[in-house]
């Protein structure tokens, strides 16, 4: 009796085995199905991430890349799981994530990009339109189901043939839970750039449940923009141009601008609104704050809208292909792109890209059209050998960066200089300066900052005589206590606008006041949280 009970008792190992195998083998399908979708997306994803803004590997890297990992496999795990669960859960669950991956996959498709936080947002507000979109792209929408088939088909038939094992849906939605924390902490520390590739499907989900979430709880608070008002009093000139440079450095630049044209008034040391770019540009076309420890940022209306309204021709000439760029683009929307009435790319190698639009700048100056030019120019970012052309490349990166920097920012403000008419002027800066002593150049958060992410040139050229006196008089009271809060509040009232109780080099009754706090991460309010920001003092040189 007791040798029969044993018999009974002792499982059989073989089967555990076989059952083992057939479920890492269907989760090893479903991975491979997963980044299939999107054409391996994740893996250049993956890539992106890894390395930081010198081309290098560090600890961060590691640990991101890590998670990105554990993102990827998690969610995987979870399909995995729910297929195995019991119909009732597996079915409608199954189907809903295959849905969300659809609507994912299909904008993917159209926009050639994958979605933000901003874009769900979007497509949520314009859900009424879905047919018209059906019509519209169809053939995009077609290719996203049929490529999420890979995925869910095999899984949703394996609900109905795996009969030997099913496990509590339990499984399932812990997996879910812990994703969802990973996206929300995501969104509230890194922002929105920083959840570009997590896993389609549970991005346009938790998206949509965090945007609902805000709404319900009006966690955003108010995001009013500042008012605008007229400000006549400065001469306005017929061409404005205003120059955004990349990864300038106040101090390095300083090496190697040694002997400014006539034309130039350099206000020495100044500071820039972010440390990474897309948060600086942002910034400086649509956005500012009062020089006071306690204020927020506000939005403010686009500097496009407020030259269109004021009847010049607006023209972006996009030299690092921003609008092009599958991510946050700089923070353009669309009423902002509305604004803009032609829009100039370049096929040109990169380093040539800025002496190609200087051609055009000088075209424009001879034109008696009213027109506001915006270049965002390719500077001297990494890696600094591409922004060069090869013949004065070398394998040291910081002589790179200074031939990058006397070639592309030095040269081309003297010969732009002057080139000027008497009816035009151009606002100079960097979108943040550059720092060559540390592991990360720029884009630093927390105590890996340093300050010279933040230092930058801010140079005015001028080729009316008189407005140029006017300047150089003030400059002693301004010199080196500049922001690009008066750098774009500057343009404003050369459009004939401005923003109250923000000072600029033409307001002699606004004082330039300090503390100032250049802000790190996303520059829009998440939930509530306002950007975080780093103290940066008035410079006394």
């Amino acid at each position: 009796m007791s040798r029969f009970y044993y018999k009974n008792r002792i499982p059989s190992v073989a089967p555990i085995t076989s059952q083992w195998l057939v479920g890492l083998g269907f989760y090893l399908y479903l991975i491979l199905a997963f980044l299939i979708q999107d054409n391996f997306y994740a893996v250049d994803r993956f890539n992106r991430i890894g390395l930081n803004v010198q081309g290098n590997y560090g600890l961060g890297e590691y640990l991101r890349q890590a998670v990105f990992i554990f993102e990827y496999l998690l969610a995987v795990l979870i399909i995995c799981l729910s297929a195995y669960s019991k119909k009732i859960f597996a079915i409608p669950f199954l189907i809903l994530l295959w849905i969300l991956s659809v609507i994912e996959l299909s904008f993917f498709q159209i926009q050639s990009k994958p979605i933000s936080f901003s874009d769900v947002a979007i497509l949520n507000a314009a859900i009424g339109n879905i047919f018209d979109a059906t019509q519209q792209f169809g053939s995009a929408i077609g290719h996203a189901t049929l490529m999420s088939m890979i995925l869910f088909l095999p899984a949703l038939t394996f609900v109905f043939v795996q009969r030997s094992i099913k496990t509590t849906p339990c499984f399932s939605v812990i997996g879910s839970a812990i994703l969802l924390l990973l996206y929300f902490a995501t969104l509230l520390s890194r922002g929105e750039p920083a959840l570009i590739g997590f896993p389609k499907g549970y991005s346009y989900g938790f998206g949509s449940l965090a945007i609902e979430l805000n709404s319900i709880t009006k966690i955003f608070g108010d995001e009013k923009s500042l008012p605008i008002t007229t400000y006549p009093t400065v001469l306005q000139q017929k061409k404005i141009i205003v120059v955004i440079d990349e990864s300038v450095e106040w101090q390095r630049f300083q090496d190697v601008f040694q002997h400014p044209a006539n034309n130039v008034v350099d206000y020495g040391k100044a500071w820039s609104g972010a440390n990474c770019s897309a948060a600086s540009n942002y910034i400086l076309r649509k956005a500012s704050w009062y020089r006071d420890i306690s204020s927020s940022i506000k939005p403010v209306t686009s500097l496009f809208e407020l030259a269109k309204a004021s009847g010049y021709k607006t023209v972006y000439i996009d030299n690092q292909d921003v609008l092009s760029d599958p991510t946050v683009r700089n923070y353009f929307d669309q009423k902002e792109l509305a604004s803009i009435q032609e829009i100039i790319h370049s096929d040109k190698p990169l380093y040539a890209r800025d002496n190609q639009s200087l051609l055009y700048l000088k075209e424009i100056l001879t034109k008696p059209e009213k027109v506001f030019v915006v270049i965002n120019k390719v500077g001297a970012h990494f890696p600094y050998q591409n922004s060069i052309s090869p013949e004065i490349r070398s394998e040291d990166t910081k002589a790179n960066y200074y031939a990058a920097l006397r070639v592309q920012s030095s040269d081309f403000i003297n010969e732009l200089a002057v080139s000027l008419s008497p009816d035009s002027i151009v606002f100079y800066t960097s979108d943040h300066g550059q720092n060559l002593n540390g592991r990360a150049s720029q884009c630093s958060s927390g105590e890996s900052i340093d300050e010279s992410e933040y230092s930058i040139p801010f140079i005015v050229l001028v080729g009316n005589p008189s407005i140029k006196l006017e300047l150089e008089n003030r400059k002693p009271a301004l010199f080196g206590k500049l922001t690009h809060l008066e750098w774009s509040e500057s343009i404003r009232n050369q459009l004939g606008y401005q923003v109250q109780n923000v000072g600029s080099i033409f307001k002699q009754s606004e004082l330039v006041k300090s503390p100032y706090c250049g802000i790190y991460g996303s520059p829009i309010s998440v939930f509530g949280i306002a950007p975080k920001c780093f103290p940066l003092a008035l410079n006394s040189n």
